[in-house]
């Protein structure tokens, strides 16, 4: 499927009906990384239209020449998230750069974020970054691309990354992301702080980013009600199944009385 924002056709899959859920993924990776995690977490769960689209530059979403920096491509996904909601409030999942852009989104138009969660976000000028090292697995499988990537080396994880990872990193525009990451911080919000539910889950295992400190701008004072679960899950969500069930709208929990479930939803998550 696609939607036009403003010049740029965002491709885009969904699934379900009811209350939207846009989920953004990372850099150099599409819409299949978050997918392949968020989905089985859905599985049963009514009441939620999630919307997985393709960021500017990877899978099927052109980013072209006149995208230039990480304000150019905020623009677009503000655009896309209106056309694809008809206006309606919709909650927000940003995992890494899409944790960057997510943010944004909220502080610049928090009446149409009912909800916000951020799975270890990119964050500007805050790097606690450890040393790449194998938590688990032998170290001795997969590519050199693999291998300097994932912590959690088994076969399994290997399995899911050539199927939902690898594919997506040969679609990707190269050229466009350099242009962007030439103008990638974003400018500084004068403005309220998003005072919607906000979930922060934090990898311990991650390396890309580095886990940002619980006094950063990104917790108490950007996002008052924000929650800060720290999992023993690494950067990918495709290694983390803990870590996209807990910034899920659903919780850990599940209900198939109506009511049972949106209490649940309202005591475990972010989607009250």
């Amino acid at each position: 499927m696609e939607a036009r924002a403003g010049e740029i056709a965002v491709h885009y899959v969904e699934h379900g009906v009811g209350r939207p859920v846009l989920v953004l993924h990372g850099a150099g990776v599409d819409h299949r990384e978050p997918e392949a995690c968020f989905e089985p977490v859905f599985a049963g769960v009514a009441g939620f239209r999630r919307i997985y689209p393709d960021l500017p530059g990877m899978g099927r979403t052109v980013a072209p020449d006149g995208l230039r920096s990480a304000e150019d491509v905020l623009d677009t996904l503000l655009d896309f998230a209106e056309e694809v909601t008809d206006g309606t409030a919709y909650l927000l999942i940003g995992h890494s750069a899409g944790g960057y852009y997510a943010q944004a989104m909220a502080a610049r138009l928090p009446g149409q974020v009912a909800g916000l969660a951020l799975v270890c976000p990119l964050l500007p000028g805050v790097r606690d970054v450890p040393e790449h090292r194998v938590v688990f697995g032998s170290g001795e499988i997969g590519d050199d691309d693999f291998r300097s990537y994932f912590v959690v080396q088994s076969p399994e994880m290997l399995e899911r990354h050539e199927r939902y990872v690898a594919p997506a990193a040969v679609l990707v525009d190269q050229g466009a992301l350099e242009r962007i990451g030439e103008r990638w911080e974003l400018a500084p919000e004068h403005r309220p702080a998003y005072a919607g539910p906000t979930l922060v889950v934090a990898g311990g295992w991650t390396r890309q980013w580095g886990t940002p400190p619980p006094q950063t701008s990104l917790t108490t004072t950007r996002t008052p009600r924000s929650r800060w679960p720290k999992t023993r899950a690494t950067h990918s969500p495709t290694s983390s199944p803990t870590c996209c069930a807990r910034s899920s709208p659903t919780g850990s929990r599940a209900s198939s009385d109506p009511a049972e479930a949106a209490q649940a939803r309202c005591r475990t998550s972010w989607a009250c």
